[in-house]
């Protein structure tokens, strides 16, 4: 049975118009049966697939010029779909943004928020977010520790969702749940300054948050009809990393995660606001999107920030 938020049938590609296209920028790795499948193609298209693929290793595109795939052509569109369809798409090309996690009672599948669109869809959400499935049933858990880990998320999910209760209210009633104590704004930004960067824009808005005196006023009053798009970025981190907690520690780390995410956003968020005097809609959706593509989407950026939430 598969669970997926109650938002997913808004989701689609938006191809050309993206302004981030996961085309760019990201080596794909192509799965077996798809490079098996791309062997046999035959034609013009077999030529370039030869000569775009490099089979040492894990099978995978290679990035041409401005690190783009070989098969985006001048449109922003993928030629492999244009002739082929989207059936012949690698797994990668074709789940993404997509997640799974595969359990007991069926599978959970979400949105990564690296995907602009995605990040438009689970921040502009005003209702609570709950995962549905197809036939309208709960899940029935078997297993005592995945009974355990949906107990907890969604006692996380309950706190992130108490909009009678401010912003910080919740983030710290999810430290205390967590049993861990959060590093200093400082302790982050110099932590994530030593992390692997991936883009301009990240390195300069880490530089800009310096200027960051714990104060924020003007968007405390900006942000306070918004606080919604706060929660679901934390339900959003709650539905994909919770339920995946192999014992208590990663849990306690996890629900760490969530509030020094929550904290970092805002205080990220105050840091544009206080340039630009403005901090709109679309700034969310991209320093979302900023957030995801340089630490969710980078496994040795995200264990150091739970191995730092887990010493202290």
């Amino acid at each position: 049975m598969l669970f997926r938020p109650q938002y997913s049938e808004e989701f689609h590609c938006i191809g050309k118009r993206c302004r981030h296209n996961c085309c760019i920028g990201w080596e794909i790795d192509i799965d077996e049966e798809t490079r098996e499948y791309y062997r046999g193609v035959g034609g013009k298209l077999q030529k370039r697939l030869s000569i775009a693929i490099d089979d040492e290793g894990t099978p995978h595109f290679r990035l041409g010029r401005k690190e783009r795939c070989p098969f985006l052509n001048r449109r922003n569109l993928c030629d492999i779909i244009l002739t082929l369809g989207e059936g012949a798409l690698c797994e990668i090309c074709r789940e993404h943004p997509r997640y799974y996690h595969t359990l007991s009672y069926g599978v959970e599948m979400g949105y990564g928020l690296c995907c602009e669109e995605a990040a438009r869809i689970v921040l502009g959400e005003k209702e609570k977010v709950t995962l549905v499935s197809e036939e309208g049933l709960p899940p029935e858990i078997i297993d005592p520790w995945e009974e355990a880990l949906y107990e907890a998320r969604a006692t996380v999910i309950g706190i992130l969702t108490d909009r009678m209760s401010p912003l910080f209210s919740r983030i710290e009633r999810l430290i205390l749940l967590s049993g861990l104590t959060l590093p200093s704004f400082s302790e982050s930004l110099a932590l994530l300054e030593r992390l692997e960067i991936l883009s301009d824009s990240w390195k300069k808005l880490l530089l800009l948050a310096k200027e960051d005196d714990g104060e924020h006023p003007g968007f405390d009053r900006h942000m306070a009809e918004r606080t919604v798009e706060y929660e679901q970025i934390g339900v959003y981190l709650a539905y994909r990393y919770l339920i995946a907690a192999f014992d208590e520690e990663v849990l306690s780390e996890e629900i760490a995660f969530i509030a020094w995410s929550l904290t970092l956003l805002y205080r990220l968020g105050s840091a544009i606001y206080r340039k630009k005097r403005r901090f709109r809609f679309t700034d969310a959706v991209e320093l979302s999107r900023l957030f995801s593509s340089e630490i969710e989407y980078s496994t040795e950026n995200r264990e150091e920030i739970l191995a730092l939430l887990g010493r202290r």
